[in-house]
């Protein structure tokens, strides 16, 4: 794997964990907001309510998902091996071309 490559899949994963990070937490914050001083959740109608668990429904295993894809991506940039590194360094490119 070269250098290149190694950035754009460590790139990606920080990517999809801040995207799966944002959905979490928009979720949650819709959720605090509706809530009255008893602590009940409030919708002006059923269908805003149905609405709202629907959505919810979709996005809360898609924001869990992206998070950990983000992670795994993360740990496989970090985790690859010091000479996949080094491969994408110029020095390295000299040695490739002449030996």
């Amino acid at each position: 794997m070269t250098t290149s490559a190694l950035l754009m899949v460590g790139l990606a994963g920080l990517a999809s964990c801040t995207l799966g990070t944002a959905i979490l937490v928009g979720i949650g914050r819709a959720q605090f907001r509706r809530r009255n001083p008893c602590g009940l959740l409030e919708f002006r109608s059923y269908g805003r309510w149905l609405l709202f668990r629907g959505t919810t429904a979709l996005l809360r295993p898609l924001g869990l998902l992206l998070l950990f894809n983000g992670a795994v991506l993360l740990l496989a940039a970090l985790n690859a091996p010091p000479e996949a590194w080094r491969a994408g360094t110029p020095a390295a490119w000299k040695a490739g071309a002449h030996g």
